[in-house]
């Protein structure tokens, strides 16, 4: 995910340089969370889904847990396909010359 983040503060920077096409670079971005999600499928079937756990406060033995059931990983694709595929829409939306 930080990988998206990064791209999305970079997309100004990237479009003014590459014009259209870099929203073709932007959307390889959702296009490869999208795969990973699809790599995971039978996994998260099994429930054996991706699982990430962050020490918060040790002293308190509290920690942030995160993991991907069916419905998160199910938002993951939907998220990540259709953002891939606006990315991709918007290089031929947007012309050249556009400026803003």
């Amino acid at each position: 995910m930080s990988l998206i983040l990064a791209g999305a503060c970079l997309a100004p920077l990237l479009v003014r340089a590459l014009g259209p096409r870099g929203f073709l670079v932007l959307a390889a971005l959702p296009g490869v969370g999208f795969i990973w999600a699809l790599l995971q499928t039978t996994r998260v079937q099994r429930g054996k889904g991706p699982t990430e756990s962050i020490s918060w406060t040790p002293s308190l033995h509290m920690e942030l847990a995160f993991r991907a059931d069916t419905l998160s990983w199910l938002m993951t694709l939907l998220v990540t396909g259709i953002g891939a595929l606006v990315l991709v829409y918007c290089r031929w939306y947007f012309s050249a010359g556009a400026e803003g």
